[in-house]
C-alpha cells in the first residue's frame, strides 16, 4: 500500500482521484528527499565528485494511482506500460 507522511498527499490537491493524489504526493516525497540529500552534498562539497544515479523499477501498478500514460498496460503486463520505467 502507499503509505505517505503527513502532508504529502495535500500537496496535489488539485488532482482528482484518491489514489491518484496519495501516488503523487509519494513521489513528491522521494523527490523532495532526494533534493535534501544533493544538498547535503553540495554543502560538504562532495557533490562534484558524487555520481548520482536515481532508478525506477518496470511500470506502475495502476490499481495504487500511478500512470503509464500514454503506454498501455501496467505492472507485471507485457506492454510497454509494464516494462518501460523513466529515466
Amino acid at each position: 500500500p502507499v503509505q505517505n507522511p503527513p502532508g504529502t498527499e495535500e500537496r496535489h490537491h488539485h488532482i482528482e482521484g484518491k489514489q491518484r493524489r496519495k501516488w503523487c504526493g509519494l513521489v513528491s516525497h522521494v523527490d523532495d528527499n532526494i533534493g535534501k540529500v544533493i544538498a547535503a552534498l553540495k554543502a560538504k562539497n562532495m557533490w562534484s565528485n558524487t555520481f548520482f544515479i536515481a532508478l525506477s523499477d518496470n511500470g506502475g501498478d495502476i490499481r495504487t494511482g500511478a500512470s503509464n500514460h500514454p503506454f498501455r498496460g501496467e505492472k507485471g503486463t507485457p506492454w510497454e506500460g509494464g516494462c518501460k520505467s523513466p529515466a
